[in-house]
């Protein structure tokens, strides 16, 4: 199994906004990341490579460790999406790509060089879920047409999120899902 993309080792990554004090030393350390929490749950081994250089923003991409780590794999699992903590927060290199109050995105893409690693692992053709972070719509429209790519949305988890993922990813749960915004294709 690999499981890759900017925000699959980030304490953080499913938070969004609602930023709580979790952890008694006042960090968000004690949450579970989503690697950690498949890592937990999987019978076998576990390979990880970011893929991103500096995280969500993705400005740099390592595409070699990413698509190495899903050759060597049955199965995909990339976590991308905007900015964790960018919605609505008060800024950093990315406010641009963000929504909040009072703040538009200029486009609904993945930020950064996300959706260029995700299109480098996707032509690997292992069976993969591309799990989609982030409180507003982002377009996975160049996905959508490749028959092993299973789509998550999960918004803004909150803190259990990761542990969440990892339960409907495992089947642990089967939860009804419903989009409270639009997935838009390509070219929106």
């Amino acid at each position: 199994l690999f499981v890759g993309g900017p925000s699959a080792n980030l304490t953080d990554a499913f938070l969004g906004e609602y930023r709580p004090v979790p952890c008694a030393d006042g960090s968000t350390d004690c949450l579970p990341t989503a690697l950690q929490a498949i890592s937990s749950l999987s019978k076998g081994t576990v390979l990880h490579a970011a893929g991103c250089t500096d995280g969500p923003q993705c400005t740099g991409i390592n595409t070699d460790a990413a698509v190495t780590a899903a050759k060597a794999s049955d199965v995909t699992i990339l976590v991308v999406g905007l900015k964790y903590g960018g919605e609505g927060s008060s800024g950093g290199q990315q406010a641009a790509q963000t929504n909040g109050e009072g703040r538009d995105r200029h486009n609904i893409t993945l930020p950064g060089k996300q959706q260029s690693l995700c299109e480098a692992v996707i032509a690997v053709g292992k069976p993969t879920v591309l799990v989609v972070l982030g409180g507003g719509s982002v377009s996975v429209g160049f996905a959508k047409d490749h028959a092993s790519v299973a789509i998550v949305s999960m918004g803004s988890g909150g803190q259990a999120g990761a542990q969440a993922l990892a339960e409907v990813l495992f089947g642990s749960v089967t939860p009804s899902g419903r989009l409270p915004h639009t997935m838009y294709g390509e070219g929106w």
